[in-house]
This record gives C-alpha cells, sequence and structure tokens, in this order.
C-alpha cells in the first residue's frame, strides 16, 4: 500500500509548490523515467528478440541512453539550483521531448509497423495542461508538424481518411483539455484567493478586537494625563515649552484612539437611506470642496443609475472624504476624477488621481490596519473603507494607473 502511496505521489503534478514552471519541469522529468523504464525493460527487449537489425537497435538504444543522462543531468541541476523558471523553459523541455520522440518512433516505423500516434494525444495533453496562450497553440502546432511528417512516412501502413482523422483527433484533444485545464487552474486560483482572504479577515478580526480593547483600557489614564498636565500649565508662570510638547502628544493619542474607535465597524452603525445618488456624491464632493478650493475634481455620472438607491450614506461618505483628503494631500495640483458606474448589477465608484500613486508596501499590505506613510496618518482610513464596503457585500480595491496615478474602486450590491 505504501509503495502504491509513493507512486501515486511520483505522479501527481507538483502545482503547490513556490515556483509552478519549475515544478512542472519536475513533473516532466518523472514522466521520462516512466518512459525510460518502459524502454529499457520492455521495448528494447522486445526489438531484440523479433528485430535482427542490430544496427538499428544501437541507434534506438543510444537514444534512449542519452536521454537518460539528459534527464539526470536536468534533475541533479533542478535540486542545486534555486533560480525561478518561466514557461518558456516548460515549452523547451516539451519541445525537446516530442523532437525525440519522433526519432524514436522513425525508427520505429523503419523496422516494423507500430502505430504510434497515439503518443501524440498523450503530447498534446501534456501541452494543454503546462502551457498556456501562445505558447500553447505554437506548442500543439509543432506536435501536429511531427505527427504529419510521422504519417507521410508510413503513408503505406495508413489509409488517407485515417491519416485526416488522426489530425483531427489531435485538435480535439488539445482544445478541450486546454478548455478544461484552463477551467481547473481558475477554480484553484479562485479557491486559493478565498483562503488567503478568510486567514486575513480572521487576523483583522482578532486585530480589531485587540485595538477595541485597547482604545477602551487606554482612553482612561490618557485622560487623567491630559488633566493634570493642563493643571501644571496653569500653575506655571515660566516656560511652557515642554508642557505644550507634552500636551501635543497626548493630542496625537486622543486622535489616534478617536480613529481606532471609528475604524471598528458595527453592523447597527449602518443605516440604509434611500437616495439619489448623483445628488448625494455630488454634495459630499462640494462639501468638501469648500475646505478645498483649488482643488481640481472632475464627477462622471453614470445615466444607468437608478434615481434612487438604498446606501448607508453617512458611512460612504466618511470613506469617500477619506479617500479625496489622501489624493489631495499627496499633491494639491492632482487632477481627481470621480466616476459612477453600474456593471452586472453592481455600483462601482471609482476615484482616481494623477499623483504618484500607491507606495508598493501600502499595495501589498492593503487590507490591514496602520498602514501608513504619511507624517501624521494613522493607517485607518483605507482600513475602515474596507471594512465598510465588506460589511454590506462589497469591495474596496485599489491600484497603480499607467503611466502615473493611483485608482480607488469601491463596489456594492445595487438595492433600488
Amino acid at each position: 500500500m505504501r509503495i502504491v502511496s509513493n507512486f501515486y505521489s511520483f505522479l501527481v503534478l507538483p502545482i503547490d509548490v513556490a515556483d509552478t514552471e519549475k515544478g512542472k519541469i519536475l513533473w516532466l522529468i518523472r514522466l521520462r523515467w516512466i518512459f525510460l523504464f518502459i524502454q529499457f525493460f520492455l521495448v528494447i527487449p522486445f526489438l531484440i528478440i523479433n528485430v535482427a537489425k542490430f544496427n538499428q537497435l544501437y541507434f534506438y538504444t543510444g537514444l534512449c541512453v542519452l536521454l537518460a543522462l539528459f534527464n539526470t543531468f536536468l534533475m541533479m541541476s533542478f535540486r542545486q539550483n534555486e533560480k525561478t523558471y518561466s514557461s518558456f523553459f516548460t515549452f523547451c523541455y516539451l519541445s525537446i521531448d516530442l523532437i525525440w520522440f519522433t526519432f524514436l518512433f522513425w525508427f520505429l516505423i523503419k523496422v516494423g509497423q507500430f502505430h504510434v500516434e497515439n503518443i501524440y494525444f498523450i503530447h498534446a495533453i501534456l501541452g494543454a495542461i503546462l502551457l498556456t496562450g501562445r505558447k500553447s497553440v505554437i506548442f500543439y502546432t509543432l506536435i501536429a508538424a511531427c505527427l504529419f511528417f510521422i504519417q507521410m512516412f508510413q503513408y503505406n501502413y495508413f489509409p488517407q481518411n485515417q491519416f485526416i482523422f488522426n489530425q483531427i483527433i489531435l485538435f480535439a484533444v488539445w482544445r478541450i483539455t486546454s478548455t478544461v485545464s484552463k477551467y481547473v487552474f481558475s477554480q484553484r486560483e479562485q479557491l486559493s484567493q478565498m483562503k488567503i482572504y478568510a486567514e486575513k479577515m480572521d487576523r483583522l478580526r482578532a486585530v480589531g478586537a485587540l485595538t477595541a480593547g485597547f482604545s477602551h483600557e487606554f482612553a482612561s489614564p490618557l485622560n487623567t494625563i491630559k488633566l493634570r498636565i493642563n493643571r501644571m500649565a496653569r500653575k506655571n508662570t515660566g516656560s511652557t515649552e515642554d508642557i505644550d510638547s507634552a500636551l501635543s502628544a497626548v493630542e496625537s493619542c486622543e486622535k489616534i484612539i478617536r480613529h481606532m474607535n471609528s475604524s471598528q465597524m458595527d453592523k447597527r452603525d449602518i443605516i440604509f437611506q434611500s437616495v439619489n445618488l448623483n445628488t448625494a456624491i455630488h454634495e459630499i464632493i462640494n462639501s468638501w470642496m469648500q475646505d478645498h478650493t483649488d482643488a481640481n475634481v472632475t464627477i462622471n455620472y453614470s445615466t444607468k443609475i437608478p434615481t434612487l438607491l438604498k446606501i448607508p450614506l453617512i458611512n460612504l461618505s466618511q470613506g469617500l472624504l477619506n479617500i479625496l483628503d489622501n489624493a489631495y494631500e499627496s499633491d494639491s495640483k492632482n487632477v481627481i476624477v470621480v466616476k459612477l458606474e453600474i456593471v452586472d448589477n453592481r455600483l462601482n465608484i471609482l476615484i482616481s488621481d494623477t499623483g504618484a500613486g500607491f507606495p508598493t508596501d501600502v499595495i501589498e499590505r492593503f487590507g490591514e490596519p496602520f498602514v501608513t506613510t504619511k507624517k501624521d496618518g494613522t493607517g485607518l482610513g483605507l482600513y475602515s473603507f474596507h471594512l465598510f464596503a465588506q460589511s454590506i457585500g462589497g469591495s474596496v480595491t485599489i491600484e497603480n494607473l499607467n503611466p502615473k496615478g493611483a485608482l480607488v474602486k469601491f463596489t456594492s450590491p445595487v438595492m433600488s
């Protein structure tokens, strides 16, 4: 039973490794060993018994020995090399196998009537699984050319209708396997992303609970410190530089605690209202621009948005104001564009600017609290907006634009 289990593990495609392409090549190396085992212990003994042309057998055996040496070299180099590999290497190794197989089949056809087209169907399956896009198409074309060469060489053994039939079957096998492979890998990627997302949410809930407890316990002693400092300030008749510095630090702590409290999303605080979204967004931005008179903001409305939508306007307003503040503070000369649209029955609000974009660290750690690059920032603005969106079944994503600029996309279900 253990031998069967080990053999099964030997055959399984290692798709969970860090370098997927390296895992694919290692899998090809394993498949080569299985094929070489069949050659040395089944095919070559059969040819020795049934074929008298020993000089041709030397050629066939020599090809198998060369492949075994090549496979050994690859296996040893891959174990010692830690560099990453691209899909081009996978394409090259598959092509080497295909050409090598074609030489062997050419020999087999010379010494006997062997039907070898099924092996090309296996190559089509491997190419559809391991390659994508243009490389998969090129590899299929190479398979079809090799099969055409072999069938032309053994034309006497195949009727003409069989010649065309094999090419049709080859294309069907490649196309069906390619479609199924894309679907399976896309589903696997979605499951992987869902798992990462669930783990991230668990960590954020733990951080949220810790933050709520911390802010509650820290608020009382901080208020006492502030009262004592104010009392000292009233009694002090000399220099107040140290006292002012201490009060400034306490006020900074209070600001952070207020942000921490506001970032804890309670569904009881989310109140849906029926509003004209176009009008509401216009009013929010006009209110913001009263404090930022030099800001350059453009609003693009969509005619597909219903007249009335149910949405937590207060929470949405807080999130949008944070985004607008971030865009303005990064560069007051930014051109800020707010776009509203309905796509697949989901409301999208896109806020873009022409600034330097998000730092890499912010993008990689998006969704985590206390991630900021601003001197006086708390890193809770985007985090709070992110939690709000998730609490109503939506999402918030961020990205950098090309050649410059940043984009924040808020998405939520449409509730008319």
